[in-house]
């Protein structure tokens, strides 16, 4: 399925049956009470937010794959504090290329994020 510009592949959301999927820009997420772990294949331009991701306290990865075309930007709301270095710069990947993410729920507006590799070919 396509959803926000995103395509999630089939399997890679460690997701119970019917769980709910709902934070990427204009309404879909995946629950991060539910699912550490998630491949989030990049289609478009795509907005992480962060007002619907979880509670204090959580914590989880994301791994985000430019798809064949490469380029697509990827951007995170004032929620994700990534401290002195700033947000990663996705859109300077090229094609098939990977970033894993990690993210903490520390407060009721903050999540703290930190990029955990990126530049892998997929």
């Amino acid at each position: 399925a396509t959803v926000q510009g995103l395509t999630l592949a089939a399997g890679a959301l460690n997701l119970p049956a019917g769980a709910a999927l709902t934070y990427v820009s204009g309404g879909t997420t995946t629950d991060v009470s539910t699912s550490e772990f998630a491949t989030l294949t990049l289609t478009n331009v795509t907005t992480m937010l962060g007002n619907a991701v979880g509670t204090v306290g959580d914590r989880w990865e994301r791994e985000f794959i430019q798809d064949g075309t490469g380029g697509r930007l990827l951007t995170f709301d004032t929620w994700y504090d990534w401290g002195d270095d700033g947000a990663p710069n996705m859109v300077a990947y090229a094609a098939s290329k990977i970033m894993r993410c990690g993210f903490h729920r520390t407060g009721a507006t903050r999540i703290r994020a930190w990029v955990m590799g990126h530049g892998f070919s997929a």
